[in-house]
């Protein structure tokens, strides 16, 4: 009957608003982490160490090290 479509066509409404809510939640910790390693990377001025990184890995030098 109309009702029970009625209601059916409210609880798929609802899961779909409480997807879309918990997509956006996630989205937000995402973007909220990445800010948060952006930050540590910039105060621990890991920036510098690049330079010296980037020539181990083009050398081999660096997989020397880890194995």
């Amino acid at each position: 009957d109309l009702e029970r479509i009625v209601h059916l066509a409210r609880l798929a409404g609802a899961a779909q608003d409480s997807m879309s809510d918990e997509l956006v939640g996630r989205m937000a910790g995402l973007a909220s982490d990445g800010l948060d390693l952006l930050d540590r990377v910039h105060r621990s001025q890991v920036v510098h160490a690049l330079p010296a990184i980037s020539a181990l890995v083009e050398n081999g030098d660096l997989e020397r090290i880890v194995h």
